[in-house]
């Protein structure tokens, strides 16, 4: 059949490929023959879905011909001794991942702006030329300006796409905002006070508190694979207690809601805190020892007493308590500046109460302080401004005082507000007051911020520590935030609220600034290019279009990276597609739970995307290649400490030790990873014993024969955390990292062989075994050259677990091996002739270049016609835009899908796959690698038809029955084009485009040979 190209036409099949004569064992006789493989697929793999969630599921995805079809959540998680079964996973939203990006707005091509920015209009480049583009402007900007005016603002969930971004702006001493300072994520309140503001505990340990407080956290509803956890602790005797504006859907699991009014979350703690220390139910050991409650302060200016107030050659940082046993002032263990660094308090008393003289100095307790600035805030005071009855808050405080572990849950929008910063403050008092740190209790954050020691190693690249700034701050002064707020707030009403104003927040920056306390990058550099991946820059900001007017004034070049054409892209100059987690190579590790999840790459790559590595790698790759074909050299930083401005040759490779050739299709520039790793679950547990594995796993080589990243990783335990429960091992990890025994001489960390998987793209090579043989593989080889794989068995066979092929399936699945037909010649049918089913498949091939993205040769060649079509006689630019306008992105009005799922939307979008990939396969026809895309594409679904005409005119030349291809016709056409291409025309008469037209050209095609189907099979029921 070869391409299957018509005599005298430039036409061929270019999404689809047949593999052989599909009905040699088993003729199609209707549409009810495909459904008995309807429960099957070529080939498995694992992924997890952490677009925003900081949970992290294992998932199984199934895919047919390639296409990733429904996924399950891997119920293989181990059980943890004393804690409920972890089985399963994972919600609704990842159910419905593999639906979720199939939708249109999902990137298919890199894409150029050609009007204005924010006007919506685009056309697809390619790859070359986007970053051709985007090394020249850093180049000239390098040059023009001097190196550090490349911004690199990031955030993909995933430890190697995440780096690297990362090690992209250390190779081009870019500027690296930190992220969650400009979305707000950051707890400022409870970092003020505890430092560490992101520890949290794992999901699992909620079942070992008495009482947990949901403060402004709707578990129930946006924590959904580890909310069980919450009724098995009430089931083992815990209470609930939901505060919240809102009558969310938590409330009806709790044992108390206290409905709190919106922003003043810092008078109910406040209240709280009063009813506690006014009823004396604290710990008053554990606040002499573990709290600075009995330091004591200076009543003339309210600071700490320090040993140099009263001893020549005191520190400044030994502080002193008051030794009620003693009756003096002596030092507190444990300050700053003591040699001997143990909180253990031994023979003295501290005060906490009280008020003395120390050598001729007034002094009180922090604590006495404390009582006298809380005494205010009364349960009855505080309803005024709460709208909590007196009687629920010492309720509250009443449990509060007798829970033995409580556990405070923090939503992710506590900390957004101005009260957001006293509220976190006082939270930490309750559990200070109370004793509940570390072992009995703790504050869930939301926050992911522990990571695996040794995974930022990945960026980093010998002298080029890169320009860290806060994202706050970058805002702030490229967005002239200063002057918006000037002229948002009322200057007097803020200095009443707040003691100060914005010309004081504005002067303090600077003086941050000035003193080296914050960065100053934001104020010496412009974003001149903004290579900005996966965060939306401008959604996340209040007044962003003030934001947008004076960022784009300092940025020439815009680059968005990212799965989805997002409202921030409207602005990009440039835009590329990413691969989605489904389509990528990477590991996921969160805070709150205890496994590490990894992103297996079950699907390659659809249509152009890639993932965010290869898209770092060939860029910095086009800046060298740029660069040399320039005549620049390395630049030379005149910055202090970020030495380079351009990649040097050889930069790409630093991380695998020297230059030095690799392999045909290999991304160089990251270490590689471990093919000996083993992914059968999707997920790996950590336990102690295991945790020199998963440190080899993911740390880079060391100095020598690598990129100079000696000294990144330190200490026997790169996994370990704060342990939540003293004697209970807090990240218990075990599993499934091994090295296996294949691993290269000189390989000898998981990270290089991860990451050379992922250059490769090699799925196979993390799973530790070859791939699989099927659709979803690259076919193997047989002798002859055939490429046509085995059949593969299908679900219902207990052989066929997880992918692999039942052996000795040497019949169709879907054949029954005692009903095999011979296919002879029918002499009722040898008087068709072939030549009205080529002509069928000449209009359907043609059809199917028309409606894809305009050839120029293809329309020049029709143009040439006679009669030629509206779209011939456009130039190639409109043309283009044309299609753009129509398909891609719309112009005032959505664009219209060429998809048929997306067409028929109560059918849905999974059956309509499900069931064109049933014909597919049934008639042995897999997507061509090259051109990845959705089956249910008008260009294959009409290339389908026409192979389907090309072989019932073979079969009719050969003298074989050609009426199974002709049933087949005319079910496709009756299911699918005929079903929903009236649909296309309808919207498509709605864009005022030349493709009007031309669909309905295809739908008078379509129904003619409807008809020319209809009296055949007529004809063919008479002949018997």
């Amino acid at each position: 059949m070869g391409s299957l190209a018509l005599p005298g036409t430039a036409v061929a099949l270019t999404r689809i490929e047949p593999i052989g004569d599909p009905l040699k064992t088993y003729p199609y006789r209707g549409w009810e023959d495909l459904y008995r493989r309807e429960w099957t697929w070529d080939a498995t793999g694992f992924t997890t879905h952490s677009n925003g969630c900081v949970a992290g599921c294992a998932w199984r995805v199934y895919l047919k011909n390639g296409v990733p079809m429904r996924e399950e959540q891997v119920a293989e998680y181990p059980q943890l001794p004393g804690f409920p079964d972890m089985n399963p996973r994972g919600c609704q939203k990842g159910a419905v991942y593999c639906s979720w990006i199939k939708q249109p707005d999902f990137l298919k091509y890199p894409l150029k702006r050609v009007g204005k920015r924010g006007e919506r209009k685009w056309k697809r480049i390619s790859w070359d030329e986007a970053l051709a583009e985007i090394a020249d402007t850093i180049i000239d900007t390098t040059l023009q300006r001097g190196p550090g005016n490349i911004y690199v603002p990031k955030r993909p969930f995933a430890v190697i796409s995440n780096n690297a971004y990362g090690r992209l702006a250390n190779l081009l001493g870019g500027i690296k905002p930190d992220v969650s300072s400009f979305v707000g994520d950051l707890y400022p309140g409870i970092q003020t006070v505890r430092v560490p503001a992101r520890t949290v505990s794992t999901f699992d340990d909620w079942f070992t508190s008495d009482l947990i407080l949901m403060w402004h956290k709707n578990p129930f509803a946006v924590r959904i694979p580890d909310a069980h956890f919450l009724t098995e602790a009430r089931y083992n005797g815990a209470r609930l207690v939901n505060i919240s504006v809102d009558y969310n859907p938590s409330s009806v699991h709790a044992d108390l809601f206290v409905p709190v009014r919106m922003g003043t979350d810092s008078h109910l703690a406040a209240a709280i805190v009063n009813v506690l220390i006014a009823g004396k139910h604290y710990k008053a050991d554990y606040l002499k020892e573990q709290t600075d409650l009995p330091f004591l302060v200076r009543t003339d200016n309210g600071k700490f007493l320090r040993e140099s107030d009263v001893r020549p050659g005191g520190k400044d940082d030994v502080f002193l308590v008051w030794d009620a046993k003693a009756g003096r002032a002596v030092v507190a263990p444990g300050s700053m500046g003591s040699q001997d660094k143990t909180l253990r308090l031994g023979a003295i008393d501290s005060a906490l109460e009280g008020t003395f003289t120390v050598d001729g100095i007034a002094v009180t307790t922090v604590f006495e302080r404390l009582k006298a600035e809380i005494a205010p805030y009364t349960p009855e005071a505080t309803q005024a401004t709460t709208g909590v009855h007196p009687s629920v808050v010492r309720k509250l405080a009443g449990w509060i005082a007798e829970a033995k572990a409580l556990r405070i849950l923090d939503g992710y929008n506590n900390q957004k507000h101005f009260d957001g910063f006293q509220c976190g403050r006082l939270k930490i008092l309750i559990l200070t007051l109370t004793g509940h740190h570390g072992t009995t209790g703790s504050i869930d954050t939301t926050y992911e911020g522990w990571r695996l020691e040794g995974a930022g190693a990945i960026a980093q690249v010998r002298g080029k520590p890169g320009r860290s700034v806060s994202g706050l701050l970058a805002e702030w002064v490229w967005g002239n935030h200063y002057q918006r707020a000037k002229e948002y707030y009322d200057d007097r009403l803020l200095r009443d609220e707040l003691g100060f104003g914005v010309d004081e927040m504005e002067a303090w920056r600077k003086e941050s600034e000035a003193k080296g306390w914050m960065p100053r990058w934001q104020s010496i550099k412009d974003p001149v290019v903004t290579i900005n991946a996966g965060v939306n820059v401008f959604r996340h900001s209040t007044g962003y279009q003030h934001l947008a007017e004076n960022f784009l004034k300092r940025c020439q070049l815009l680059v968005v990276v990212d799965y989805r054409l997002n409202s921030g892209a409207m602005y990009a100059d440039l835009v590329l597609p990413a691969a989605t987690e489904a389509e990528k190579l990477d590991i996921r590790e969160t805070s709150v739970t205890r496994f590490i999840h990894a992103f297996g790459q079950p699907v390659k790559p659809m249509y152009e995307r890639k993932t965010d590595w290869q898209i770092c790698v060939e860029l910095t790759r086009k800046i060298q290649e740029r660069a040399r074909a320039r005549g620049v050299g390395k630049v030379p930083d005149p910055e202090p400490g970020v030495p380079g401005g351009l990649p040097a040759q050889g930069d790409l490779q630093a991380s695998r030790g020297r230059s030095r050739g690799h392999r045909p299709g290999a991304m160089p520039g990251l270490p590689v990873l471990r093919t000996g790793l083993s992914l059968r679950q999707g997920l790996f547990q950590r336990q102690d014993r295991d945790v020199r594995e998963v440190h080899r796993l993911l740390s880079p080589r060391g100095e020598g024969r690598a990129s100079g990243l000696r000294g990144a990783v330190r200490g026997p335990n790169p996994l370990r955390r704060v342990a939540r429960r003293q004697g209970r091992p807090r990240l218990q990890a075990r599993r499934a990292v091994e090295g296996g025994p294949d691993a290269p001489r000189g390989v000898r960390n998981g990270a290089e062989r991860l990451l050379r998987a992922a250059d490769q793209h090699d799925p196979a090579a993390l799973r530790g075994r070859r791939a699989l043989e099927g659709r979803a593989a690259d076919p193997a080889r047989v002798p002859g050259g055939s490429l046509r794989p085995r059949r593969q068995a299908g679900a219902g066979d207990a052989r066929a677990r997880d992918g692999q092929a039942a052996p000795g399936a040497a019949v169709r699945a879907d054949g029954d091996p005692h009903r095999v037909h011979e296919q002879g010649p029918v002499p009722a049918m040898s008087a068709i002739t072939a030549e009205a089913r080529v002509e069928i498949a000449a209009q359907y091939l043609w059809f199917a270049r028309a409606f894809d993205y305009p050839d120029r040769e293809f329309w020049e060649a029709a143009a040439s016609k006679e009669s030629p079509p509206a779209l011939a006689l456009l130039d190639q630019e409109r043309r283009e835009a044309e299609y753009m306008a129509a398909f891609e992105l719309g112009g005032d009005a959505p664009p219209t899908p060429l998809y048929e799922g997306l067409c028929r939307p109560r059918e849905g979008r999974e059956g309509v796959l499900e069931d064109v990939l049933r014909f597919y396969d049934y008639f042995d026809v897999r997507l061509r690698e090259k051109q990845r895309d959705y089956p249910d594409h008008l260009v294959t679904e009409l290339e389908f038809m026409a192979l389907l005409a090309l072989r019932e005119a073979a079969a009719v030349s050969d003298g074989r029955d050609p009426r199974a291809f002709r049933r087949a016709a005319r079910d496709f056409l009756a299911r699918h084009l005929g079903e929903w291409v009236p649909a296309l025309v309808e919207r498509l008469e709605e864009t005022a485009t030349a493709y009007a037209s031309l669909a309905r050209e295809l739908m008078a095609v379509i129904r003619a040979h409807e008809i020319f189907l209809e009296r055949e099979m007529q004809g063919d029921e008479r002949c018997g």
